[in-house]
């Protein structure tokens, strides 16, 4: 394995090991000191963003490299029936979601949920309450995407509140 090196607000960076040297990030919204770097790769970010009114399950990794926390989103698992969003869903509709992630990806953690809609990629009222009864643990994330404007948000707890977070699109890396 590989260790790298994340940028962030911070002088000094922040080191994480990359399992992959072909792969390199980019810095998204502008991940803060003390953040919990979260990374998604090139590819899950475009099946998200190329998706309207639909969402889903966050799966991945939570995890320490080099006594840094880290989450890595390694999978999405989409609603079922794209378009029929609620808070962003509807109760049975969430419950299917959950049994369908988990079901695909055992080894993988609940990170959070993603939706992708058109508009301006933030945390409405009834989506802050979704979030704060199902997803309550201080590192699990919120992944709002516009398809329209091509633009996505990552929300997570901070002192309490939900709060923008910045996250890395990780990519091959470019010659």
């Amino acid at each position: 394995m590989k260790v790298g090196t994340l940028q962030t607000r911070s002088p000094e960076p922040a080191r994480i090991i990359f399992e992959d040297p072909r792969l390199e990030t980019d810095p998204t919204n502008n991940p803060a000191v003390g953040e919990i770097p979260v990374f998604i790769s090139q590819e899950l970010l475009t099946e998200t963003l190329g998706t309207e009114n639909a969402g889903g399950l966050l799966l991945g990794r939570h995890g320490i490299s080099n006594g840094v926390e880290f989450l890595e989103i390694q999978a999405v698992s989409a609603a079922a029936e794209p378009g029929s969003t609620g808070l962003p869903f509807a109760e049975e509709q969430w419950g299917k979601i959950l049994r369908q992630g988990y079901a695909g990806h055992p080894d993988l953690l609940g990170l959070g949920w993603w939706v992708a809609r058109n508009g301006a990629p933030t945390l409405d009222l009834g989506e802050k309450a979704f979030h704060q009864a199902l997803f309550p643990l201080s590192w699990q994330i919120a992944l709002l995407a516009d398809p329209g404007s091509q633009t996505a948000r990552s929300y997570h707890w901070k002192q309490g509140r939900l709060e923008e977070c910045g996250f890395f699109i990780v990519h091959p890396r470019r010659n």
